[in-house]
């Protein structure tokens, strides 16, 4: 049961990283300025702090994950993108992508109308 609350929360990070600014423009500027810098300097660790947890929990970790995205159907989705050069949806095309979105958001949101200098 642990296991699965913790992939739930892991589920939610990205989500709160990538989706984000329709929630406001300070949540927008904290994923840029906190959060996803955060999450780099988190992920360019030997190790996952996540994933870590969810293996001490659970020996089967790696299946059960894979079952996880399965029954959300992430997972055909993330495998669509493998035979690709970047996979957009590994963690680094979700940060990447999180960055973009939360930017284009504040720029043209913000900045445009407001001119803020």
């Amino acid at each position: 049961m642990l296991f699965f609350l913790l992939a739930f929360i892991h589920i939610l990070i990205w989500l709160f990283v990538v989706f984000g600014f329709l929630i406001s423009y300070k949540i927008a500027l904290f994923n840029i300025l906190i959060l996803i810098p955060l999450i780099y300097i988190l992920n360019i660790l030997p190790f996952h702090i996540i994933n870590e947890m969810k293996c001490l929990i659970n020996a089967n970790c790696y299946k059960d994950t894979k079952k996880i995205e399965k029954y959300i159907k992430f997972y055909y989705l993330k495998n669509f993108f493998n035979n690709s050069f970047f996979n957009p949806l590994s963690g680094q095309g979700l940060l990447i992508l999180g960055y973009i979105l939360n930017f284009y958001y504040l720029y043209f949101k913000y900045y445009r109308y407001y001119k803020i200098k």
